[in-house]
């Protein structure tokens, strides 16, 4: 069982979403995968409620219970799960997702202070000593942003990657969602379900390197 854990102490950089999409690009795949919320709010606990299919599973849970849920998942002979963590600064869960984590998504939002804002996350994830990428979520359409935050992520933290795929903030993301669904699944075709589908396959090309 592979364990990915996307981190994000700065709200607002689509972190849910993300990992819901990925879940769900996993089953597609026809893995069996699951989503763990550790988020006080919920919100991939009552997205599932509007879906009536079993995969991902989403298991809302607490620091306390993290090592255990992930037993029941591995006892499920669940292929990966995604540790969906707190929209704040919360170190205490992002180190306890860290630390249980194969591999580490930290996503980035488009502004200066989104790219500011990571600095903490950052700092977790190297000392949980595990692989780590970032990847650009949200942003609008265009090259000019893109390339601001690329250069300056570079500069700031030269070892670690960046995904090839800047995921652009496009309305079938919160429109599939509503339905219960990822966008893949509402839009197969679409912009958003290329996007996640190329995210998806950079996902177990760095998985594979890393073992």
């Amino acid at each position: 069982m592979k364990k990915i854990a996307i981190l994000a102490q700065k709200g607002g950089v689509g972190k849910t979403t993300l990992c819901l999409n990925l879940a769900i690009a996993a089953k597609l795949d026809r893995k069996k995968s699951a989503v763990i919320d550790m988020d006080p709010q919920k919100s991939s606990s009552e997205w599932a409620k509007t879906r009536s299919q079993q995969w991902p599973q989403i298991r809302a849970t607490s620091i306390s219970f993290l090592p255990k849920m992930l037993s029941v998942l591995n006892e499920l002979k669940t292929h990966f799960v995604f540790i969906d963590t707190l929209p704040k600064d919360d170190d205490l869960t992002a180190m306890a997702a860290a630390k249980e984590a194969d591999i580490i998504i930290i996503p980035v939002g488009k502004s200066i202070l989104d790219v500011r804002g990571i600095a903490p996350t950052v700092k977790i994830a190297l000392a949980a000593n595990k692989p780590t990428f970032f990847v650009l979520n949200r942003f609008p359409y265009g090259t000019a942003r893109k390339d601001k935050v690329i250069k300056v992520l570079k500069s700031k933290y030269p070892n670690i990657a960046i995904a090839p795929i800047c995921l652009i903030e496009r309305p079938t993301y919160d429109a599939s969602l509503e339905h219960g669904l990822g966008v893949i699944e509402f839009k197969p075709k679409s912009h958003a379900a290329s996007d996640i589908k190329t995210l998806y396959r950079y996902l177990l090309k760095q998985m594979k390197e890393c073992g």
